[in-house]
């Protein structure tokens, strides 16, 4: 019998919020989409289990194939499909890529960023819309409400979320823009509840939390008002980094002082 853990009663809440998403957005390109990207990271789970024999959490590897269905935009060419496995056979790549047996950024945020540049490369870039996050005037929030609500509290992950609010909410003030959009907007609900809360790649220590969700705020805010590319994705990957270098830092530190 499986043990509901909080990590797959998360997975299941976020499962649900994407099969809300398909009903409600439903339409053949995103149908496809979905089994499209199934049949990509349950070949992803076949081959690390059996062929390179890594026991990869599974279900760690199902929430990142929902991550994907929610911010890839469905489409119904060739292309679209091989992008998919693009990022399924980067996001398996990058799996690997650890220090001291953890991740140095979240393994799906990598491949996305990755494939995005590597597809520009061929002036067919893939498109990361967020499309799954952010729907019918806002409405979307309240369908992913229990999932990061649920993250927010098992996981001890305030500090990240509010931060995040907080700091993105106060450039947006001094810029002009206000915070409405912020506020109504799913997109950075997922960002900062699910995204940024990944457990390996993000802060225990409420301190530590507060500085990790200002930064991705402001980093956010810059990164898309300069129109870097893939500005929401970079500035996950870019906090991540600087949480691992924390890491190390205070690893030597600590080495030193003993």
């Amino acid at each position: 019998m499986i043990k509901l853990t909080p990590t797959i009663l998360f997975t299941l809440l976020l499962g649900a919020y994407a099969l809300i998403t398909l009903i409600l957005r439903f339409s053949q390109d995103i149908l496809i989409h979905a089994l499209v990207i199934g049949i990509v990271f349950s070949l992803v789970f076949i081959i690390s289990r059996k062929l390179l024999k890594k026991k990869f959490s599974g279900v760690h590897i199902v929430i990142s194939a929902l991550i994907l269905f929610l911010l890839v935009s469905p489409g119904s060419t060739l292309k679209d499909h091989l992008f998919i496995g693009l990022i399924g056979a980067l996001f398996l790549g990058f799996k690997f890529l650890r220090y001291k047996s953890m991740p140095i950024v979240n393994p799906i945020v990598l491949a996305l960023i990755a494939a995005y540049f590597v597809t520009k490369l061929f002036s067919e870039y893939i498109l990361i819309s967020w499309w799954g996050t952010a729907y019918l005037n806002g409405v979307s929030i309240f369908f992913l409400l229990p999932a990061v609500g649920y993250a927010i509290y098992k996981f001890r992950k305030y500090g990240v979320f509010f931060s995040f609010f907080v700091a993105y909410s106060i450039v947006s003030l001094l810029s002009g823009q206000g915070i409405l959009p912020v506020i109504t907007n799913g997109t950075w609900y997922f960002l900062a509840g699910v995204m940024l809360l990944e457990p390996k790649t993000s802060p225990v220590k409420l301190r530590d939390q507060v500085w990790f969700g200002g930064a991705a705020g402001i980093l956010a805010f810059v990164f898309l008002k300069y129109d870097i590319l893939s500005p929401l994705l970079l500035s996950i990957a870019a906090v991540n980094a600087l949480f691992l270098l924390q890491k190390v830092m205070r690893s030597r530190a600590s080495g030193i002082q003993a």
